[in-house]
C-alpha cells in the first residue's frame, strides 16, 4: 500500500499543465491537500500522509511536500519539484494521460485507476482538496 500511495505522489510531482484560454485559470491551479487514498474502497492514508500538499502554479509548475512513513515507522517529509501539462483537457503524468476529475465547486479532484493481479482486480481512487 506504501508503494502504491508514493508511486501516486511521485507521478503527482511530474504533472505538467498550463491554461489553454489565455488569461483563464486551470482549476488545477492552487494548494491542495491529501484528503484520502482508497484502495478498494477502504482509505488506507493515515494521519501522516494526509500531511502531504501540492501546489500547482500558474507559471506550470508544482511543488510538492510529501509525506510517508519510513523504515523506521517515523512521518518523514520529501520535497519535489515539477511541471504540469494539459493536452485537450486531460492532464498528463510521466507521459500517461489520466482523468482527474473535479467536485464540489472545484475545490476537490480526485484521479482513480486500476489494476489486475493474479485475476483479482484493485481499484484506487485519490482524493485532494484545495486548501
Amino acid at each position: 500500500m506504501k508503494k502504491l500511495f508514493l508511486l501516486f505522489i511521485l507521478s503527482i510531482s511530474i504533472f505538467a499543465c498550463k491554461s489553454e484560454k489565455g488569461t483563464d485559470l486551470d482549476p488545477i491551479i492552487g494548494k491542495w491537500q491529501l484528503f484520502q487514498s482508497l484502495e478498494n474502497g477502504i482509505d488506507v492514508s493515515g494521519t501522516c500522509e494526509k500531511r502531504t500538499t501540492i501546489e500547482f502554479k500558474e507559471d506550470g509548475s508544482i511543488l510538492v511536500n510529501g509525506y510517508e512513513i519510513d523504515e523506521n515507522n517515523n512521518c518523514s517529509n520529501f520535497i519535489e519539484n515539477s511541471d504540469w501539462t494539459k493536452h485537450s483537457g486531460t492532464y498528463i503524468i510521466e507521459g500517461e494521460e489520466n482523468n482527474i476529475v473535479f467536485e464540489n465547486n472545484n475545490n476537490t479532484f480526485y484521479i482513480e485507476d486500476s489494476e489486475i493481479d493474479q485475476s483479482v482486480t484493485y481499484t484506487y481512487k485519490t482524493v485532494f482538496k484545495r486548501i
